[in-house]
């Protein structure tokens, strides 16, 4: 049995965001990979976006910078 964080939170402030974010990114190292070497590898990601959701008219999420593993 694993324990698995997701966190979904809108910030008015990029640095908020970017605070979250680099707390994520720093413990990513002792983050597991799930089914390492097989096709449904599952490893540490996380993105941090500029969101549209609440413009008028609504617009998409656009990536600012992200981790993900090129390998998965």
């Amino acid at each position: 049995m694993l324990y698995r964080v997701f966190v979904d939170m809108a910030f008015e402030e990029e640095d908020d965001a970017r605070d979250i974010f680099d707390k994520a990114i720093d413990r990513a190292p002792d983050a597991i990979v799930i089914n390492p070497g097989a096709t449904n590898r599952e490893s540490p990601r996380a993105q941090l976006l500029l969101c549209g959701h609440n413009d008028e008219p609504s617009g998409p999420c656009t990536i600012i910078t992200q981790l993900y593993d090129p390998d998965s």
